[in-house]
């Protein structure tokens, strides 16, 4: 498991770290879905439909 402690800024602002981001693929311009479950915080990537749409095999 991949785990590092970050800070939050004066604004609630958290960065998330290059690793976090590469592990579980985020990047620049992506969406993601923030939801709390009893005390924690979930982040969790939303797939570009764009993207999703070329990668599934076509029904014809």
């Amino acid at each position: 498991m991949l785990e590092v402690k970050v800070r939050v800024s004066k604004k609630n602002t958290i960065y998330i770290p290059k690793a976090i981001s590469e592990a579980v693929g985020i990047s620049e311009g992506d969406y993601v879905i923030l939801r709390v479950e009893g005390s924690r915080i979930v982040i969790e990537r939303v797939e570009d439909p764009f993207e999703y749409a070329l990668k599934v095999k076509k029904v014809r």
